[in-house]
């Protein structure tokens, strides 16, 4: 199967007993075969009911977390590396370890995005899965980027306000001020970006089960905004709304999105230049639950 759920959520597996094979077929119709066993690869290796959480509560305990009870349903990308970055923009590690994890309850779906569109919590969880499968399949996925950014920006990304955040940047040298300001606008086009290709993915899969996801933004033209840093004297430019994908048709979104890797291009800011291509030499491994509770153990 190129999807499966090891969860305890009654709701979710009467829901996911009935459209799986549905589901299936369809995650078929989108992968090529090499992509499939890759995929079931993956679940094979980083997938068991221990990788599905239903309370806050028992997640925040698990790992050492702080999510409030409110939280949406959310895949989370675990490290146990450190997932530091030099001064100058270069990835410490040469290896970095990674654990996906699902948290996915009828609480959470209260406040998930698919609750605006529907009443079946599968929705949900096939957006978190298509999550999975991005980051199964992109050779460095785009949520360790944002994890590695996060982590120096020291913020998470369920706190991130880019318009507020770039107002409340204080440093006494420019250059460093100038350098949070373009991690932060990349961070958040990377968020956004994130957040669209899986939303067009989350369409063209729950479309073969009868719930339709509306992409109100698609084919809109780009706009930025402007804000004003008066410490940097000048004003910042910023995408703020539309699509990045407009010159393409769904599938050549998810196509291109599942193949995605980091450009070969040089980044016109030097940090980040360096962040992306020393990002491209780190060998990524990805694990289960199991063995992060047994590596925080000292048992591997």
């Amino acid at each position: 199967m190129t999807i499966v759920y090891y969860g305890k959520v009654e709701s979710l597996k009467k829901e996911f007993d009935l459209v799986k094979n549905i589901l299936d077929k369809k995650y078929r119709e989108i992968l090529d075969k090499q992509k499939i066993a890759q995929v079931e690869l993956i679940i094979h290796e980083t997938l068991s009911e221990k990788s599905y959480f239903d309370d806050v509560t028992i997640w925040n305990q698990s790992v050492g977390d702080s999510l409030p009870e409110n939280t949406a349903n959310k895949l989370m990308i675990l490290s146990t590396s450190r997932l530091e970055i030099t001064a100058n923009g270069a990835v410490k590690e040469k290896k970095i370890s990674t654990v996906p994890a699902f948290y996915c309850s009828e609480k959470g779906f209260e406040t998930a995005g698919s609750r605006q569109y529907t009443t079946k919590i599968i929705a949900s969880y096939v957006h978190l899965y298509n999550r999975f499968l991005f980051y199964s399949l992109q050779k460095m996925p785009e949520q360790i980027i944002n994890l590695y950014l996060m982590n120096h920006l020291k913020t998470k990304a369920d706190d991130f306000n880019l318009a507020k955040d770039l107002k409340n940047i204080k440093s006494d040298k420019r250059e460093k001020m100038v350098q949070e300001v373009m991690l932060r606008i990349y961070s958040s086009t990377v968020q956004n970006d994130i957040l669209m290709y899986t939303q067009i993915f989350d369409n063209f899969i729950l479309d073969s089960i009868g719930i339709t996801v509306d992409l109100p933004w698609r084919k809109t033209p780009r706009r930025a905004n402007t804000i004003y840093i008066p410490q940097l004297r000048q004003p910042i430019a910023y995408p703020a709304s539309g699509d990045p994908f407009a010159d393409y048709t769904n599938r050549e979104v998810i196509h291109r999105m599942l193949n995605w890797e980091i450009p070969s291009q040089t980044y016109p800011h030097t940090f980040i230049n360096n962040f992306l291509q020393s990002l491209k030499r780190v060998e990524l491994r990805k694990t289960s639950f199991e063995q992060r509770i047994a590596a925080a153990k000292g048992y591997n």
